[in-house]
């Protein structure tokens, strides 16, 4: 598996962000892992990045900017910014449908799973990068 060049992952849990960190380096996933604690961060972070994540990991349920806000709010900054859309992987603890509805109609690159990941998980997650990449 090759790396891709730079994952965000947005999560408020200290521990499920220091999981899947310790997870993804050793299966050297990503070449760059940033982490923010909320939307908010994770809005302003990418705000002032250059270049566009390749993927995002993005929790539903957190304090001051929740994932459906963040979704809401990044579809705009990626229209008017004009960058790429990249796929964003919603983790969650919940497989609830209604959810999943709600996401899909903000967002269309989407895809859900649960968490923590499993290895299984991210080799399932790269292929849908690897697909993405190619065909952009």
């Amino acid at each position: 598996m090759k790396q891709i060049d730079h994952l965000l992952l947005i999560d408020d849990s200290e521990a499920t962000n220091n999981f899947h960190e310790r997870l993804l380096g050793k299966l050297n996933f990503a070449e760059r892992v940033s982490i923010c604690r909320n939307g908010q961060d994770g809005l302003d972070f990418l705000s002032n990045e250059a270049n566009c994540p390749s993927l995002i990991f993005l929790d539903l349920n957190m304090p001051i900017l929740n994932g459906f806000e963040f979704l809401e709010r990044v579809i705009v900054h990626f229209n008017a910014k004009s960058q790429c859309y990249p796929l964003i992987v919603i983790l969650t603890s919940s497989d609830e449908s209604v959810d999943q509805a709600r996401c899909k109609k903000i967002y269309q690159k989407i895809k859900f799973f649960t968490k923590p990941l499993t290895i299984s998980q991210i080799n399932e997650i790269w292929a849908l990068v690897d697909l993405d990449l190619n065909q952009a």
